[in-house]
């Protein structure tokens, strides 16, 4: 007798307890919707644009020299907005209702490669919150470095807005749920696969013939002992 197991022998195993698997697949997806609708907390994300230009030379038309110059700007900008100095101006327009850094945590900045835009984005799991802190900290940004730098080369290209129906960025509903059934299908195929190989017990005239390779001529029922009536 053979010990070696077919792909063959893994899809009866499966197709015999179909339904079990169902059962994992059914219970993957409620604890996944469980953990998204119940646990976590949606989060919202709000962002607006910036624009550095070199001012001096927007008259005359920008040249690479100066180009170069107003991306490398960008790149300290983009230090500069979440600087303590930047952030504690936001925090005093929000009545001081976050740290520094917990607003740190909230903001991401970056900007598209050899550009002078910069993109800050907010995530909070209010959206309207979200907006409103996007928003001055652009605000800030662009007065606090008018005054330190003696500059004015920023240029706020669009501002936050909450649309009627906002739609959070985390956690993606649709995703988590059948990554959840997935993953408990999987569970599922192996536990199922596991146990039948490793229990050797006889429990039907199939497993008779898998074992011994012979026929099955007969089943002997159950013998009811007289003496218990």
């Amino acid at each position: 007798m053979s010990n070696e197991i077919s792909l063959r022998d893994i899809l009866q195993i499966w197709r015999k307890h179909k339904f079990l698997l169902i059962g994992f697949c059914i219970a993957g997806i409620s604890i996944a919707s469980f953990w998204i609708y119940v646990i976590t907390t949606p989060k919202y994300e709000m962002s607006n644009q910036i624009l550095v230009t070199q001012s001096e030379s927007v008259k005359e038309g920008l040249q690479n020299p100066e180009i170069e110059a107003a991306i490398r700007l960008v790149n300290t900008y983009s230090v500069l907005i979440k600087s303590q100095r930047v952030l504690n101006d936001v925090n005093n327009a929000l009545d001081n209702d976050y740290s520094y850094s917990e607003l740190a945590n909230k903001i991401s900045v970056d900007n598209v490669e050899n550009s002078q835009i910069i993109n800050i984005r907010v995530l909070d799991d209010d959206p309207q919150k979200a907006a409103l802190i996007v928003n001055e900290v652009a605000n800030s940004f662009k007065e606090i470095t008018s005054k330190v730098m003696k500059v004015d080369n920023i240029n706020i290209l669009s501002k936050a807005e909450v649309p009627k129906n906002p739609i959070p960025v985390t956690p993606n509903k649709s995703l988590v749920i059948f990554i959840g059934g997935i993953i408990a299908l999987i569970v599922g195929l192996i536990s199922t696969c596991a146990y039948e190989l490793l229990n050797n017990k006889i429990k039907d005239e199939e497993d008779i013939l898998n074992l011994l390779d012979i026929p099955v001529f007969g089943v002997v029922g159950n013998i009811n002992n007289p003496n218990n009536g």
